[in-house]
Parts: C-alpha cells; structure tokens; sequence
C-alpha cells in the first residue's frame, strides 16, 4: 500500500481557467496533482463583458438608461428648437451627461482588459474599473 498525497485544488479564477487533476502513481506514493488551463479567449472575454455589464447595469439597468436617452433628447430639443433651459434643467443635462460619460468609461475600460494578454485573473478588481458610480 502506497501512501497518499492529496494536494488542495489550487486557488483560480473559474471564469476564465479550469482546473483538473489526475493521480501520478509513483513506486513511493500516489499524488494528486492539479493543472490550471485558460478557458478560450472567447469564454475570458465574455467575462470581462459580463463584469462590465454588471457594473453598468446595476446602478443603469436598461429601462433607466432609456428614460435617460429620451430625457436628454427632449432637453437637447428644447434648446435645439430655440429654447432655453432653466437652471434646474441645465443641471439635468449635465447629470445625464455625467452618467453617460461614466458608462462609456466603463466600456473603455472594458475594451481595455479585453486586449490584455493574458486578462488578469483579477480582472474583477476595481482597479481596472471607474470608481463605482455615486461614490
């Protein structure tokens, strides 16, 4: 009887690398032994995409990120057509703005961990994003 070494799983970033293991049986003992492998480029952009759209869309989900374009359209109308805004809605504008421009920095950001080779398998922390909006 040989005796047994069981390895842990080693730490890894299931999003982007699986981990296998198989035993190596030796005269001596029986190792577990573990391999990481990156999943297709494919799959590791996929999930930087989906920690971009996470980001995004928890403090913009789709319908509020609507309600935002047709805002600013009809603000963007009124001065187009002649209009002045007031005070209060040129504030508006510029928040709209401001949030738009956020998630574009979002997306940049994005773009950018995308062509990283490899994408950092801490692709998640908030050092590669904007700060978080309303912080």
């Amino acid at each position: 009887v040989r005796p047994f070494v069981d390895a842990p799983a080693p730490e890894h970033e299931p999003t982007l690398e699986t981990v296998t293991n198989s035993l190596v049986v030796g005269a001596e003992q029986v190792t577990r032994v573990w391999e990481i492998k990156r999943r297709p480029i494919e799959a590791q952009v996929a999930a930087v995409r989906n920690e971009s759209g996470r980001r995004i869309y928890t403090p913009f989900p789709q319908w509020r990120q609507a309600n935002y374009t047709a805002r600013a359209v009809e603000l963007v109308k009124t001065q187009v057509m002649g209009g002045l805004l007031t005070e209060q809605e040129t504030a508006e504008l510029a928040q709209l703005q401001a949030a738009w421009d956020w998630i574009k920095a979002v997306r940049e950001a994005s773009n950018a961990l995308e062509v990283m080779d490899p994408i950092p398998a801490n692709y998640q922390d908030d050092k590669y994003w904007p700060q978080v909006w309303g912080d």
